[in-house]
């Protein structure tokens, strides 16, 4: 991106963080609810472990968090991308960004997910730090983990797009972004892996976000792979054609979808 456009993403970075001053005590609330949650479902795990006769040992609990955080992370930026377009539209200010910004909407959108996205990343390692010391966790980031989540990550702004396309032609999309976030929760094995399901765990790493991501970050953070062993077994490349075919798939919706509105002149909620 072109030099120009560095003071557009400081701007909205700096407008996510007085969004967030302003309802820090509604962002602190939910940090700590969260912070609640997990430690409830993963006790329930052990105990229902135990009382089965399996042994839900460090490693497994490990998983669980990971998980856990990049579910949480990656839901908190999906849900968000369409709810930007659903409160612009219902105020009557997307209008307003689309004539006064010298940026095509696609990009200054673009920043705004990215400014959402660090907020979460920080959020999420917060979390993340307190849940480790609570349970006496060892998690350590490598290179090729920031690598894993960031692609993950990627291929979540994809789908956030095509929602964000769908919200600006039907206005209001909340439910079906609310089903999807907790759906997620499940068929992503995001708080008990899934990776011996056979054919099911193959169909849903291909076709939904954050499977494949979540399975790769655990066999990074626990068993020691690093970026060789994840370009050899396919699994960096395929993650990131995947990504990438998400993103761009995302995008080509969102830019459909904002042609269509401005055709029948619909951007806002009349």
């Amino acid at each position: 991106m072109e030099l120009g456009f560095y003071p557009q993403l400081v701007s909205e970075l700096r407008r996510e963080f007085l969004v967030w001053r302003s309802y820090r005590v509604n962002a602190i609330s939910s940090l700590v609810m969260w912070g609640v949650v997990f430690p409830i479902l993963l006790v329930t795990l052990i105990s229902v472990a135990e009382n089965a006769g399996v042994n839900y040992s460090t490693s497994l609990q490990a998983a669980s968090l990971i998980g856990f955080l990049i579910w949480k992370l990656c839901t908190g930026v999906l849900v968000a991308v369409p709810l930007m377009i659903e409160q612009e539209a219902s105020m009557g200010t997307l209008e307003n960004v689309m004539v006064t910004s010298y940026l095509p909407f696609s990009h200054l959108f673009f920043f705004r997910v990215i400014a959402r996205s660090i907020r979460s990343c920080l959020e999420v390692l917060l979390l993340g730090l307190v849940l480790t010391f609570v349970f006496r966790l060892s998690l350590t980031m490598s290179p090729a983990a920031y690598l894993i989540t960031f692609l993950t990550l990627a291929g979540v702004w994809g789908v956030g797009f095509a929602l964000a396309g769908f919200a600006m032609i039907y206005k209001n999309i909340a439910s079906v972004t609310g089903l999807v976030a907790y759906l997620a929760f499940t068929i992503s094995g995001a708080f008990v892996p899934i990776n011996s399901l056979g054919v099911v765990f193959t169909v849903l790493k291909y076709t939904f976000p954050m499977t494949w991501g979540i399975d790769i970050l655990r066999n990074v953070m626990i068993d020691g792979y690093d970026l060789a062993m994840l370009i050899r077994n396919g699994s960096l490349p395929g993650l990131l054609l995947q990504s990438a075919a998400m993103l761009i798939i995302g995008y080509v919706i969102l830019n459909s979808s904002l042609n269509r509105v401005k055709v029948r002149g619909e951007l806002g909620v009349y």
